[in-house]
């Protein structure tokens, strides 16, 4: 979740809770009660959505280093075959194609390893069948390419999460706007009904509406959080 949306999340809640410990005083103004009810549903489909878009991304790049962790043993193992084979039939392309340090494995990113695994399976489909006097037989080479395509895959788990991430974001967004209207058009006006009557409930609505950046830079003579409030209950906005 971005900042400022967290910022406005904790926005939401302080609004909500003011509300409600005031449902008293409130409670036969209709419009006001439906405000307040829609608030708190719209607060928590954000929530879940919020939720939903942090657990993306969780544990997927740690998968994906393990996978490649578990695959490195199997391809090196298929390149010194492979190297060695090249040498044995004279395929100089072969040979060198295969003769790779493991630390050059490591430093590939992940489209230099989608592009390293399909020559690897290519060549396997050459020459596979024929490595079996270098130790590795036909279930071996069955193995590895298996183990080739979990890594492929775990390849393309971070991007696909990045793009659902960026879908919840936008839905994020979508419910921001809602709340917004829900709070400036409705509550925000009906606040005023309050503010001679109960002025102790529109101070702390008020209040609540401001929107705090405890991540803001602040002077070195400062030590409070930066407070911004861009839209009060009784400016009409």
């Amino acid at each position: 979740m971005k900042k400022a949306t967290s910022q406005k999340l904790n926005m939401y809640k302080a609004v909500l809770e003011v509300c409600k410990s005031h449902e008293a005083d409130w409670a036969g103004i209709s419009n006001f009660a439906d405000a307040v009810g829609k608030l708190e549903i719209a607060i928590t489909n954000l929530d879940s959505k919020a939720q939903l878009q942090s657990s993306k991304t969780v544990g997927v790049m740690a998968n994906k280093i393990q996978k490649i962790l578990l695959v490195e043993d199997s391809l090196m193992l298929l390149h010194g075959a492979l190297e060695v084979h090249g040498r044995v039939i004279g395929d100089a392309e072969l040979r060198l194609r295969h003769k790779i340090a493991v630390s050059s494995l490591r430093r590939m990113g992940s489209s230099r390893l989608n592009v390293h695994f399909n020559q690897i399976i290519e060549d396997l489909a050459l020459y596979g069948n024929a490595l079996a006097p270098y130790g590795i037989s036909p279930e071996i080479v069955t193995e590895c390419l298996v183990l080739i395509e979990e890594a492929r895959f775990s390849l393309s788990r971070p991007r696909m999460a990045i793009i659902e991430r960026k879908g919840y974001t936008s839905a994020l967004n979508s419910q921001t706007v809602i709340i917004d209207e829900i709070i400036k058009i409705h509550l925000d006006k009906m606040m005023r009904l309050f503010k001679k009557t109960l002025p102790d409930f529109f101070e702390l609505y008020s209040n609540a509406r401001f929107i705090i950046d405890y991540g803001h830079k602040r002077s070195s003579d400062s030590e409070s959080p930066n407070v911004t409030s861009p839209d009060e209950p009784d400016d009409g906005q």
